[in-house]
């Protein structure tokens, strides 16, 4: 039933848990692994990432982190969202492989380059040799804000679009992490990007903004 009407995978939303189970089982199904390797974190708009190296869906899922991080082939990582963005990162030679979630505030504190630099400092993998999936996520245009959180997204990405006209400001949270991809080496050729907004598409996914905080949560998946 809505707001929960369309595979919500989150269990802290307010949907039948029973439900949500189901769904993640559908998502499993389609990478034919069972849940107990499905792993998802406690996600909290923070900066942290987890390395996983064995399987302990419990301990995952209880711990507060953007990020999940894996070389074992045998778990399937994701994130959770509905307006922020998902990013799915993978090196060329399908060692490592990353899920992360981004929004306003992850961004700011600084997620994206937290996930690169593992690779870097702990996989020596250059990243420039890193494919890296950008999911939907709110747009400029429905992602308006009050100018005290726009100065401080200005002073921490250098986006934040100003409309002096409608006397308001908005943010481009996409803009702001290809910046970022930009800026840490990662080839734009090795960038993919579905560029749909979730506010403007309620028809396909959950919004938080668009549903006033009333809604599911969809999922961004990768696997070895």
């Amino acid at each position: 039933m809505p707001p929960y009407h369309s595979l919500n995978l989150a269990l802290n939303t307010g949907d039948n848990p029973s439900n949500v189970l189901k769904n993640r089982n559908i998502v499993c199904n389609n990478f034919s692994v069972l849940q107990s390797q499905m792993c998802l974190a406690k996600q909290i708009h923070g900066n942290d990432a987890i390395l996983i190296n064995q399987k302990n869906k419990v301990a995952i899922e209880s711990t507060e982190a953007d990020a999940l991080i894996t070389k074992n082939k045998e778990l399937l990582i994701g994130v959770l969202v509905a307006d922020c963005y998902p990013l799915l990162i993978a090196d060329k030679s399908g060692m490592v492989i990353a899920a992360v979630h981004a929004g306003r505030k992850g961004i700011e504190s600084g997620i994206i380059q937290q996930v690169l630099s593992v690779f870097k400092q702990k996989y020596h993998i250059k990243t420039s040799d890193l494919l890296v999936g950008v999911g939907p996520g709110i747009s400029k245009t429905a992602y308006q804000v009050d100018k005290t959180t726009a100065e401080i997204f200005l002073k921490k990405t250098r986006y934040a679009n100003w409309d002096l006209t409608q006397n308001s400001v908005t943010l481009d949270l996409r803009a702001a992490i290809h910046k970022i991809l930009h800026d840490c080496d990662v080839d734009h050729r090795n960038i993919e990007d579905i560029e749909l907004c979730t506010y403007a598409n309620p028809d396909m996914f959950f919004s938080y903004r668009y549903n006033n905080g009333l809604t599911g949560r969809f999922g961004a998946f990768i696997m070895l």
